[in-house]
């Protein structure tokens, strides 16, 4: 899974509408993890490495990896970030 960011403390992409995704979807996506564990289905999720990203990970395996973000139009301007995959064993 790779929702959209809800992140407070910095600018994440979001021209499309910037209220497409919450602090509260944070919550119903962690909802959704913790049913398809129940279910027994396996699942990867990667998000933004930020205080969001708490909510989503805890209990579950975690690792952060750096990425490279191609959005920007000019491969000078496009930076690394780093995201979080979050995972059920």
């Amino acid at each position: 899974m790779d929702p959209p960011y809800a992140v407070d403390t910095r600018r994440v992409f979001n021209e499309y509408d910037s209220t497409n995704f919450s602090p509260k979807d944070v919550n119903r996506v962690r909802r959704g993890m913790e049913r398809l564990d129940r279910l027994g289905a396996k699942f990867v999720v990667s998000y933004a490495d930020s205080p969001e990203a708490e909510v989503l990970r805890k209990g579950f395996e975690s690792t952060i990896v750096s990425v490279r973000r191609n959005i920007a139009g000019f491969t000078s301007r496009r930076k690394k970030a780093d995201e979080i995959l979050i995972w059920n064993t």
